[in-house]
């Protein structure tokens, strides 16, 4: 069933025994509407004109005539008793199985637009689904890389890719230079993952159901232009701009669908995904070892990287997850982290970045654990040395407390390093550190537990 629905925006009720619809503009009382037909103020009334007026009850109406699916006119008439008027009409085209044509919002004289829903008997709804189809790939200056096989010459070109997972039906959206609209034809469909060619040669008589391309009523220029692509609804889905281009040389997303920087593409790829030559190196950063911090105490450590390409800047990011109140300087690499006493104890992982600014820019990356010990005071109640080197280290312990013993060689490094992590028995520790070939150490004891 085809149906047309009509709307009454007045406050009165309207009797239709004197209006009549028709598929042409020369028997305007093809169909004659029955006596005592009436629409309310505010009313839908659908009416399926789809030949079978025997079909007709007190409640759904069918014509005599049916309009076809694709295109056609609707015409509404009034007898006034000596002569009969148009009150409105509809021409549509392009209809796709499913879509419906008409004004928006209701009952307005402005220009009507297709739908994507279809709502008989309801108010017109003008949204469109989203879909994540983008503007991939163009060449304003194609000299001798693709030919158009409507015509055998060669023409400025550009590719949309469908990045979503359904197909997306692109009947009624518009493509545009920002000069001119193109109306998409309706049977232009992109699978899921798929690429549609669209020729920029302004001969649209060239399309063909049988040619998998598109061709459009306007051309690219070489000089820089732009691209985009609406819902009938003038939505815009995605949209580029371009600057001055070269023979035979595309532009476009890398990879495909890619919504931040283009490039350009010595080997153009029209309907199929975009290729890049990879001559960049990606920087190396140094791998960072697992480090331990008192709560409440700074930690400081700066990451470093190296590029073969020595001319790149290299700049430093932490990757999600770091620890809340964690930095690093982009530039330098410096990393600061003062955990507060509610993050401690813990273990945190922690993901340094670092990433070149090549074509394509390139990254690194390294993951290692902060563990924030209790800043719990205990006493230190001995120590002693022997003769050989031994340094024993005895204080204060809590039985079922874990500690661990650290050192450092002078005071002005960064970190500290570990010699053992000891449980506690009884209320006393001990641990004996070698500290043959150092001239001093400096010892830090740590509760890993409270």
């Amino acid at each position: 069933m085809r149906p047309v629905e009509l709307y009454n925006s007045d406050t009165n009720a309207i009797d239709l025994s004197a209006y009549s619809l028709a598929d042409n503009y020369t028997n305007w009382t093809q169909w004659p509407f029955p006596q005592n037909t009436i629409i309310n103020p505010g009313q839908f009334l659908v009416v399926y004109v789809d030949g079978n007026p025997g079909e007709s009850t007190n409640t759904e109406l069918h014509t005599s005539f049916a309009i076809p699916a694709d295109s056609g006119s609707v015409a509404l008439s009034k007898n006034f008793g000596n002569q009969t008027m148009i009150v409105d009409y509809l021409n549509y085209n392009l209809m796709t199985a499913d879509r419906s044509y008409g004004t928006y919002p209701d009952g307005t004289s402005a220009k009507r637009q297709r739908f994507y829903y279809a709502t008989p008997g309801g108010t017109n709804n003008n949204v469109y689904p989203t879909v994540l189809v983008f503007i991939n790939e163009w060449m304003a200056k194609n000299t001798q890389t693709i030919i158009d096989t409507a015509d055998g010459k060669y023409h400025d070109w550009f590719e949309l890719y469908n990045g979503g997972p359904v197909d997306a039906d692109l009947s009624g959206y518009t493509l545009t230079d920002t000069l001119t609209n193109f109306a998409i034809p309706t049977g232009y469909t992109i699978p899921a993952g798929g690429y549609l060619l669209v020729w920029a040669d302004n001969n649209p008589a060239a399309n063909d159901t049988n040619d998998q391309a598109l061709h459009v009523n306007f051309k690219l220029s070489a000089k820089g232009a732009a691209i985009g692509l609406l819902t009938p609804n003038r939505t815009v889905v995605d949209n580029v701009t371009f600057g001055a281009q070269t023979n035979d040389t595309s532009e476009g997303r890398w990879p495909d669908g890619n919504s931040g920087q283009f490039y350009f593409m010595a080997v153009p790829t029209p309907g199929s995904a975009n290729t890049i030559a990879k001559s960049n190196s990606p920087p190396v950063l140094t791998p960072m070892r697992d480090l331990t911090v008192v709560e409440d105490s700074p930690l400081t450590f700066t990451a470093t990287a190296t590029d073969a390409d020595t001319s790149q800047t290299l700049t430093f990011s932490l990757d999600p997850g770091a620890p809340p109140g964690a930095t690093i300087n982009p530039s330098s690499g410096v990393f600061v982290w003062t955990p507060t006493g509610t993050q401690g104890p813990g273990v945190y992982p922690v993901t340094v970045r670092v990433i070149d600014n090549g074509f394509p820019p390139l990254s690194d990356t390294s993951t290692f654990s902060i563990t924030v010990v209790s800043s719990a005071t205990f006493r230190v109640t001995g120590v002693t040395m022997d003769g050989n080197g031994n340094v024993m280290l005895t204080w204060d312990a809590e039985p079922g407390k874990t500690y661990r013993v650290l050192y450092k060689t002078d005071l002005n490094q960064q970190t500290w390093s570990p010699i053992v992590d000891i449980a506690a028995t009884a209320s006393s520790l001990s641990v004996v550190d070698n500290t043959t070939g150092d001239a001093q150490r400096y010892y830090l004891i740590q509760m890993l537990t409270q």
